[in-house]
């Protein structure tokens, strides 16, 4: 049998929708790799890049020709909303493709310690490197998408060593492997997409090395986890926060932080608006390209 590639090259932005797109169609590994030519033997550096391109391998079979069709027809729509370069279709033999899905995926850097790497790279890291292991293709949360980052970086700066965390959305459980990597005594990751939450649970032994302390629950937090947590993580669309900045607030312990992101700036003021009226203060913004995170606190007072 032969392979079909399929692969466009996007924006950060599209990085997520265009793999889960990939996923629901292909049912196969999908590989994200950025773009940039380099030579290792000459000392140069991996490079970054403001672009990635997404790749994923289907069986030339007889359903192949729905599979392409529904893909390329929603790369089509997703190109409306941003630009994606669509590659052309290409065939692949047995023997070249068992290994090209593993091609060029390459180790992602964020922030000053933590590093994203497929488990099969093993490359020199310094002693205080917080190293998650994901395989390409698990869900929401591979590190690429502007949202993922600068909740990793607000991590780094205002989790504290010790704290009980709480990760809203945990999608490919990224955050939460994170938290324990930086200390957290125990961490709670909730998702209402069982598939998601079955790939965080995959993911723990894939990073047996950070001793994952918690557990990926495919509900809602259990009452006695209210009132518990020092930290809440959210990595979820603007309008969760409708419903839920309460249910957020009443999570957390006095002078409790919420990181928060998935929005867009022009949300921005939006999900201010529902988190202040339930009783969060503000204590930083970042912004990432159209996108935005907040650290918010929940006030002494209530």
């Amino acid at each position: 049998m032969n392979w079909l590639e399929i692969s466009a090259n996007v924006s950060p932005e599209l990085v997520e929708p265009v793999v889960n797109l990939f996923e629901h169609y292909a049912n196969e590994k999908v590989v994200i790799e950025t773009l940039g030519g380099y030579s290792p033997d000459e000392g140069q550096l991996y490079p970054i890049s403001d672009l990635a391109k997404i790749s994923v391998y289907i069986p030339n079979d007889e359903l192949a020709s729905d599979r392409c069709n529904s893909i390329y027809a929603g790369l089509r729509l997703l190109k409306m909303i941003k630009p994606i370069e669509i590659i052309d279709l290409k065939t692949l033999e047995q023997d070249d493709w068992e290994n090209k899905w593993k091609d060029d995926f390459y180790p992602l850097s964020i922030g000053k310690r933590i590093l994203i790497q497929p488990p099969w790279i093993q490359q020199e890291k310094l002693p205080d490197s917080i190293v998650i292991n994901l395989n390409p293709g698990m869900a929401f949360g591979t590190g690429y998408h502007p949202t993922t980052k600068m909740c990793l970086e607000l991590m780094e700066i205002y989790l504290q060593a010790g704290s009980r965390v709480l990760d809203i959305g945990a999608g490919s459980g990224i955050l939460s492997f994170a938290a324990c990597g930086l200390g957290a005594s125990w961490v709670i990751g909730i998702d209402n997409d069982l598939v998601a939450c079955q790939s965080a649970i995959e993911g723990i032994d894939l990073n047996s090395h950070l001793q994952f302390k918690g557990e990926f629950l495919n509900i809602t937090l259990p009452d006695e986890y209210i009132r518990e947590m020092d930290c809440v993580l959210v990595n979820i669309s603007s309008n969760y926060f409708i419903d839920n900045s309460q249910y957020i607030f009443k999570c957390l312990k006095v002078s409790g932080i919420l990181i928060a992101s998935g929005f867009l700036e022009e949300n921005l003021s939006f999900v201010l608006f529902n988190l202040t009226n339930s009783g969060f203060s503000i204590i930083e913004k970042i912004f990432n390209n159209d996108w935005c995170a907040l650290v918010m606190a929940k006030d002494l007072r209530n």
